[in-house]
């Protein structure tokens, strides 16, 4: 393969694995019956830090992907693990082509 296409796959790997991290940081935080204020806390962060790591909009550092693991009793693994993110998207599809179907 060539480097570009590799890059390109490394890029869109990147792209899944924060995603999967933002979608279990919320996923953890309701099992917990915690609020993003909570994980601020816990953390020592500003709650507006919280807000602009789940929205994507800052760059999560590992360091502070391991805090916030640590703060919801979690392993790094378990916070990198898409199996919630793609389970919800199998039943968000599944429930939109039942309603296509009617």
């Amino acid at each position: 393969m060539s480097e570009k296409v590799l890059n390109a796959l490394d890029e869109k790997l990147v792209e899944q694995t924060e995603e999967a991290v933002r979608y279990n940081i919320r996923h953890y935080l309701i099992l917990r019956n915690a609020t993003q204020g909570d994980l601020a806390d816990a953390l020592h962060v500003t709650k507006g830090a919280i807000s602009q790591i789940l929205s994507g909009s800052t760059c999560l550092k590992l360091r502070h992907a391991c805090l916030i693991a640590q703060a919801l009793g979690i392993s790094l693994s378990d916070l990198t693990d898409p199996k919630y993110l793609l389970k919800d998207r199998e039943d968000t599809d599944r429930m939109l082509g039942k309603r296509q179907e009617r």
